[in-house]
């Protein structure tokens, strides 16, 4: 057995003969000086006997089968106990009424909107847009006006400037 162990640099590729006693340890290689690290020769590394059959884990195994299968059963009990929906015929039924928003109700549309954006409810901040499109023209004057106020709402204050402009853009591109 050779008392050296050789490596190739990673950085420069240069061959170099390390000391048995480096191994599993990192070196400077002598001609770049870089970090190295020495791997352990394979003779030198242990074999761990591998553990093929553990009565205990097979047992785990085994009881954890057993309950998949209980609740399978016991969903499949349920779903079919589940009564089918019954049937209703088709009835015209009359448009539901729009009631007009203030203004204190499309402020406060806004600036749900916003922290819904914030926190990326993008779903949630879809649903807004929808409430704000009943009074689209009053919401984009409201939008505007925020825009160029320098005081921001109290809810919406702590609001990266970029993402407060870059959300109120967006939502007057939405309506």
């Amino acid at each position: 057995m050779s008392d050296h162990i050789r490596v190739t640099c990673e950085h420069c590729n240069h061959a170099i003969k390390a000391p048995l006693k480096a191994a599993g340890r990192r070196g400077k290689c002598p001609h770049c000086h870089n970090s190295v690290y020495i791997p352990t020769p394979q003779s030198e590394l242990d074999e761990i006997p591998l553990e093929l059959d553990d009565q205990d884990t097979r047992a785990a195994a085994e009881g954890l089968k057993k309950e998949a299968m209980e609740i399978a059963a016991a969903i499949g009990r349920e779903t079919k106990e589940v009564p089918q929906p019954t049937v209703i015929p088709h009835q015209e039924s009359p448009a539901p009424q729009k009631t007009a928003l203030n203004a204190t109700e499309i402020n406060d549309l806004i600036i749900r909107y916003l922290l819904a954006m914030q926190v990326s409810e993008l779903e949630r901040a879809e649903t807004l847009v929808a409430e704000l499109k009943g009074a689209a023209r009053q919401a984009k004057s409201k939008i505007q006006q925020m825009m160029v106020d320098a005081m921001r709402p109290d809810a919406v204050r702590s609001m990266a400037d970029g993402l407060y402009q870059g959300f109120l853009r967006k939502l007057l591109e939405q309506l």
